[in-house]
């Protein structure tokens, strides 16, 4: 386990660090070094601990500073391996250096990644399109299946988070939609389910829609409405309570977006309803 600890705030990483095949426990700790009044530049001291660098079997401290030295341009010096790098333009003078902050950053612990999830497609908008594609799903061939959607849509992936784990994100959905006036089962499924999501209230959390293709009317209690399009973000704070509701806007042709459920704190789970358009 690796721990970074930058002034007041803490995090942990799960990747181990040091020689390959090492079973060993590493501290690690990143400290913002004081400003002198005289120096106009910032500078950050890394301190690593890793067994096997003394002769002794001891572990040996090694001390990483890197300096920034004006718009552009970085500084990184290691003891012990002589490494110095600059950033727009300017070569290490040693093989063994790296040429840029990018590369440097890369030397610092990363958090591993715990479990990929694959969540189930909906069929929806168009119906038939989303059912083909499902059952291509279940033939095993999702990247038929794929192009499919990309090209007529007719899907809807909702995604379930474990609050424990996310918060305080809470649900991410993906829609892949459009709407064909002269699609035969359009009419008939319009009557089971409406184009859209109407009136239902929402509390104490917040939605972010982004649209990339197509776009919603939106209509809500504070009495606002409008019409959000491709390259619009709505950010919406349900906070003590709003009711709004969301329908496509069917004279567009293809819609996607993606919508994320985002937790509010308890002590602002109270706070008036808003809408912001980012």
């Amino acid at each position: 386990m690796a721990t970074i600890s930058i002034g007041r705030l803490s995090a942990r990483s799960c990747r181990p660090y040091g020689p390959k095949g090492s079973s060993h426990k590493v501290s690690r700790s990143l400290q913002l070094a004081p400003r002198p009044a005289a120096l106009t530049s910032t500078s950050w001291k890394l301190h690593e601990t890793h067994p096997g660098t003394s002769s002794r079997g001891r572990s040996q401290p090694q001390h990483i500073s890197v300096r920034r030295k004006g718009p552009g341009k970085h500084q990184l010096s290691r003891s012990g391996c002589g490494v110095v790098c600059g950033a727009s333009g300017n070569r290490p003078s040693s093989d063994r250096g790296m040429s840029s902050p990018q590369e440097a950053a890369a030397t610092l612990p990363r958090r591993r990644v715990e479990r990929v999830e694959r969540f189930t497609r909906l069929p929806v908008w168009p119906v038939v399109n989303g059912v083909v594609c499902f059952i291509l799903d279940l033939l095993r061939l999702p990247e038929l299946a794929t192009k499919l959607e990309q090209r007529w849509g007719g899907r809807v992936c909702p995604m379930m988070f474990d609050a424990q784990v996310t918060d305080p994100f809470v649900l991410c959905v993906h829609h892949r939609h459009s709407f064909w006036k002269f699609d035969p089962i359009r009419p008939i499924f319009k009557l089971l389910l409406p184009e859209g999501f109407p009136a239902h209230p929402h509390r104490g959390f917040e939605t972010v829609t982004y649209i990339l293709q197509g776009g919603l009317t939106h209509r809500d209690s504070t009495g606002i409405k409008q019409i959000n399009r491709a390259g619009s973000t709505q950010w919406m704070t349900a906070g003590r309570g709003i009711l709004h509701e969301e329908m496509w806007a069917v004279d567009l042709p293809q819609h996607e977006l993606y919508q994320i459920w985002v937790n509010l704190p308890s002590y602002a789970k109270m706070c008036p309803p808003k809408i912001q358009i980012l």
